[in-house]
C-alpha cells in the first residue's frame, strides 16, 4: 500500500531507485535503513500490475490509477 501511496502523491514521476529508498526510511525518522531497501521487483509484484518499470528500468509508471482516473473520476 505503502508503494501506491508514495506514487499517487508525489509532485513528479518517481524513478525506481527513489521510491526505493523513500520505502526504507522508517516512520519517525529521517535516515534511510539501508536493510529495509526493498527490490524494485518486489515493488512490481505487491502492486498487482497497477505499476510498471519504464525507460530501462529507471522509472516508474502508475498505469492502472491513470486509467482508472480517466475512465471513471474524470467523467
Amino acid at each position: 500500500m505503502e508503494v501506491l501511496m508514495w506514487i499517487s502523491r508525489s509532485e513528479r514521476p518517481l524513478k525506481a531507485q527513489e521510491l526505493c529508498h523513500e520505502l526504507a526510511v522508517e516512520a519517525g525518522t529521517i535516515d534511510l535503513n539501508v536493510d529495509n531497501i526493498p527490490l524494485i521487483k518486489t515493488l512490481l509484484g505487491c502492486t498487482q500490475d497497477l505499476l510498471r518499470l519504464i525507460s530501462n528500468q529507471q522509472s516508474l509508471l502508475d498505469y492502472g490509477g491513470d486509467y482508472y482516473y480517466h475512465r471513471t473520476v474524470s467523467k
